[in-house]
């Protein structure tokens, strides 16, 4: 397996993850609280261009694994001064470690822009649905905990120190 930064070519494999994502949050929030909350949150065409525009910039990240020379997972982290953040992460098969594997790259490219003063903190957040009791544990697996920083009634604020 290997982990590398995206090229242009991974957009659309990165496309149909961010689209799983949103599948998943239709079928865990159900349609009418998705449409409240979410808003046409994914429209291909405006992520596709934002995608372009923001790969591999100081920062914003977007990290691909391999498996076999096939792409499996893709994971965006964002890091300035206002913090660091997971944005997304998705792989193709769960109970394969490619999650895990992602996260991990995560961790070391943002202790890599620590180590290099390009960055004040090594926290790490990220936003999970309340519903995503799969996502949840495996977030608090790796370190993660719930803020009490959590006014969403839908959504949860989790924190990495």
């Amino acid at each position: 397996m290997n982990v590398r930064k995206a090229e242009i070519n991974d957009i659309d494999f990165i496309l149909q993850m961010f689209l799983e994502i949103d599948k998943l949050h239709r079928k865990l929030l159900g349609t009418e609280i998705y449409t409240k909350y979410f808003k046409n949150y994914f429209d291909e065409k405006l992520w596709k261009t934002r995608l372009i525009h923001e790969m591999n910039g100081f920062n914003n990240t977007l990290l691909v694994l391999t498996d076999n020379k096939k792409n499996v997972g893709a994971i965006q982290v964002k890091c300035d001064s206002s913090g660091n953040f997971i944005k997304y992460i998705s792989v193709t098969k769960k109970g394969k470690s490619y999650g895990k594997i992602l996260m991990l790259e995560a961790f070391k490219l943002i202790d890599n822009l620590f180590m290099e003063r390009k960055i004040l903190t090594k926290k790490v957040g990220l936003k999970v649905l309340k519903s995503n009791t799969r996502a949840i544990e495996f977030y608090k697996a790796l370190g993660f905990y719930i803020s009490s920083n959590n006014n969403d009634e839908y959504v949860y604020n989790m924190i990495k120190i």
